[in-house]
């Protein structure tokens, strides 16, 4: 059992969650003014919360009066003073459980340059931690009090600049590639270009984690703007893997039917993806460097926008995942299979109500895609060891119970065998205690007896004569004599029965090895036979068409046609082609074929004529072979003598018919 466990690929479940929400969940988080906005004297009037329902909010244009207010909902709507733990509680801790029950939770966050996204994701003050801080202490936090299970924990943290993938975690940057992942649910793996290993890092605190997380904030792409005095000018994607499996205390066998009880182990990740902003380049004045960043980020934002619009439409039969690195990186969770959570970052200036109005369109079509997250459990080769080797040893000790079982009943056996002697010899015993006694009797009341018992009594038994016992002991030697000489004679006969078996079993073993060789030599023989005798029928119907040309018409006593109809000249070579079609049907050969005799010995005699007629038909072959060749000569020759002889006939009727009129001229000329 543990051979053909060991010989399986590892193998991936995917189950689907029952906690997973059956829509993505989206929030909108609207950040309080910042200091630009405040010297700038902007307004903040156009974006209304509901006092009463936390999920709605309404959009006011306060400029355009003709414009009406539209109110939209959400899974939750923050204010601006909304505290980063509460945004935690309703954002990310669903997505935590989601990893630690083998999910993929997935975190993302959009909007607007400036709007907040970083401060939401990974904010490092102690005061106003990022969620990504938030769920790191939460996860090490359960990762510690859980007992019961083992983990292995890694990470990776990539970004997206200019449309190129980097590792973070790497300092020179290396550029990471995308590959679909080894089970083809359609994930994606992300391994190095130089290396094509993955990326991961192996991590066992939190704080090993933080200290990965702020190396890779420190290679980043950051640069100011008129928008944003720390913009990021790239996607970044900080991904935890959890591996989880339960932790080995006592370990038993295999249930009564056989089968071990399930031994897997939960692949968990939890996903945070901070997005760079959208601008607009109006109001960023962005140029050179910072004109290519902001392209290459509308445009992967997009692709994003165009890949959610196409999920939600019926009607799409393509979302364009491969336009853009981003939307690869995301199609797993965007597709529905992750526990997938974004918040929509809005400004509160009435400066940006297009682009707050565009960010919340964009959360409004994301809260229509359709989600079941998958659980990922994978073998856990630990767990099954210990338990194929308890099922081992269980075994182990069942055969030898059995065996000790067994040499018990072979011992009570062997003492109800040793009883059933022991009473017998009792008896046989009791017999002779009996035959004593009679002989006692006997011995008492002859005269000797009587006479030697008036003398003085002997306690012990009467002895037999000399002659008596030496009788007794001859037919006892004799006998025993015989008994040997019987057990030698059968020893004997013994040994020479197992030696005829072997030889009888040898002889047998070459009949069979004679039967086979002889069946595949008839096979082949059948084989040719089959090919000649077609070959012959071809020749055949080749003589026919030559018998039937003009020459063999014309000249009717050929050689060919003579052969046919003379019995002398039809055995010049022996047999004509008749005789070789009966011979190689003939009784004897169908008789002695394996198919005929049901695999019996094939006659040597029959096979040594069929070999002959073999012989025979070939040189009969090779003799049509010739006829036919100058049977062709012959009809070419006369062919040329038939044209040379019309040639000649029409010369000599132009010869006639000049001459006659010749005549016909002078008989004319004598008329007038």
């Amino acid at each position: 059992m543990l051979a053909a466990a060991a010989s399986k690929p590892p193998q991936r479940n995917t189950h689907v969650s029952e906690k997973a929400p059956k829509n993505i969940s989206v929030f909108l988080r609207v950040r309080p003014p910042i200091a630009r906005e405040i010297t700038g004297k902007h307004t903040c009037d156009n974006l209304q919360t509901d006092p009463n329902d936390p999920t709605k909010i309404t959009l006011q244009k306060k400029a355009d009066k003709s414009a009406v207010a539209k109110t939209f909902s959400f899974n939750r709507v923050w204010e601006k003073n909304t505290p980063q733990k509460q945004v935690y509680e309703d954002f990310a801790r669903g997505a935590v459980d989601a990893a630690f029950e083998g999910l993929h939770g997935v975190l993302f966050v959009y909007g607007q340059t400036g709007s907040g996204k970083t401060f939401t994701i990974s904010n490092e003050d102690k005061d106003n931690l990022g969620v990504l801080q938030q769920s790191m202490l939460e996860t090490w936090g359960r990762i510690a009090k859980d007992k019961d299970s083992e983990y292995s924990c890694s990470v990776s943290y990539v970004q997206l600049y200019n449309e190129i993938l980097t590792d973070l975690l790497d300092p020179s940057k290396g550029r990471v590639r995308l590959q679909t992942g080894a089970e083809g649910r359609g994930d994606v793996v992300m391994v190095s270009e130089v290396t094509g290993l993955g990326i991961e890092r192996t991590v066992t605190d939190y704080l090993q984690t933080m200290d990965l997380f702020r190396q890779g904030m420190e290679r980043k792409e950051m640069q100011s703007t008129d928008m944003n005095t720390t913009s990021s000018r790239s996607h970044t994607i900080f991904s935890f893997h959890i591996h989880k499996a339960t932790k080995i205390r006592a370990v038993t066998a295999s249930s009564g039917d056989g089968l071990l009880p399930a031994v897997v182990a939960l692949e968990g990740r939890l996903v945070l993806c901070d997005l760079a902003g959208s601008e607009r380049i109006s109001k960023t004045h962005a140029q050179g460097e910072l004109l290519t960043q902001a392209s290459f980020i509308n445009g992967s934002l997009l692709v994003l926008g165009k890949v959610v619009a196409a999920l939600i439409d019926k009607k799409a039969q393509h979302a364009p995942f491969r336009e853009s690195k981003l939307t690869r990186l995301l199609q797993y969770s965007l597709q529905g299979n992750g526990n997938t959570n974004i918040v929509v970052n809005v400004s509160p200036s009435d400066d940006n109500t297009d682009e707050t109005l565009s960010a919340i369109q964009f959360g409004q079509r994301a809260m229509q895609i359709k989600q079941e997250a998958k659980r990922h459990e994978v073998l856990d080769y630990k767990a099954l060891y210990l338990q194929l080797q308890a099922d081992l040893e269980t075994k182990q000790d069942d055969a030898l119970s059995s065996n000790l079982e067994e040499q018990r009943r072979d011992f009570e056996e062997k003492v109800g065998r040793l009883k059933e002697e022991l009473r017998i010899a009792e008896q046989q015993n009791e017999i002779l205690k009996r035959e004593n006694e009679e002989l006692r009797a006997n011995v008492s009341s002859s005269p000797a007896g009587a006479a030697g018992g008036s003398k003085q009594k002997d306690p012990s038994p009467p002895r037999p004569s000399s002659g008596t016992e030496s009788k007794y002991t001859k037919v006892i030697d004799d006998l025993r004599a015989m008994v040997k000489d019987r057990d030698r004679k059968l020893e004997e006969t013994n040994a020479e029965r197992l030696q005829l078996g072997r030889i009888v079993a040898d002889e047998q073993l070459k009949a069979l090895k004679l039967g086979k060789q002889l069946g595949a030599l008839m096979m082949r023989y059948q084989k040719d036979m089959e090919v000649m005798t077609n070959k012959v029928d071809d020749l055949n119907a080749e003589v026919v068409k030559v018998r039937g040309t003009d020459y063999l018409t014309i000249g009717g006593g050929s050689a060919a046609m003579d052969a046919a109809q003379s019995p002398s000249s039809a055995n010049h070579h022996g047999r004509t082609f008749s005789d070789h079609t009966s011979a190689l049907s003939s009784p004897s050969m169908s008789d002695s074929s394996p198919a005929a005799s049901g695999g019996a010995a094939f006659s040597a005699d029959a096979l040594h004529r069929n070999f002959e007629a073999l012989s025979a038909l070939r040189q009969e072959n090779a003799d049509l072979s010739v006829y036919q060749r100058l049977a062709e000569k012959a009809i070419k020759f006369l062919h040329t003598e038939k044209e040379l002889a019309k040639i000649a006939a029409e010369q000599e009727s132009a010869r006639l018919k000049a001459e006659l009129e010749t005549l016909k001229a002078k008989v004319n000329g004598q008329g007038k």
